[in-house]
């Protein structure tokens, strides 16, 4: 059988998740070095969501960083107990609970925009600025193709 004709298994998506998971160290790493202990992406997406929108219920946040509710209750319990955000009863629906940082939830902002800056130099080092625009417009393409 010609070579050419053996077709090798294609591990994009194995490639996708090694970058994920090394991303996700290195914020973690990070966040460590900074003081900021216990703290997971996912914390992050929150906190950064909350940043941008002061108060939001369950529900809506769930939605902004797309992960199931019973997720993002969980995240936001831990985030609760180390005491950057603030879990109370919404007054226009008592089904539902506000989420919103507490002072200390709202300082993390001074740490996390260095960390990202950080994030987006390692990311993009040794990559030129049309390699980038391919990239991300490539990333698009197939997230497309999943909806």
């Amino acid at each position: 059988m010609p070579q050419d004709t053996i077709r090798k298994p294609d591990n994009t998506a194995h490639l996708i998740s090694k970058t994920r998971r090394l991303i996700n160290e290195y914020l973690t790493n990070e966040m460590e070095e900074a003081g900021i202990h216990g703290f997971v992406p996912s914390h992050g997406d929150i906190i950064c969501t909350l940043l941008k929108h002061p108060q939001m219920t369950m529900t809506e946040l769930a939605e902004a960083i797309r992960r199931d509710r019973s997720t993002v209750t969980t995240l936001v319990k831990k985030l609760q107990q180390s005491g950057y955000v603030l879990l109370q009863e919404n007054p226009q629906d008592t089904r539902s609970r506000l989420v919103s940082l507490t002072d200390t939830g709202r300082q993390l902002k001074d740490e996390f925009h260095p960390i990202s800056m950080r994030l987006t130099q390692s990311i993009w080092q040794g990559i030129s600025k049309e390699e980038r625009m391919q990239f991300r417009s490539i990333l698009d393409k197939i997230i497309r193709n999943f909806s």
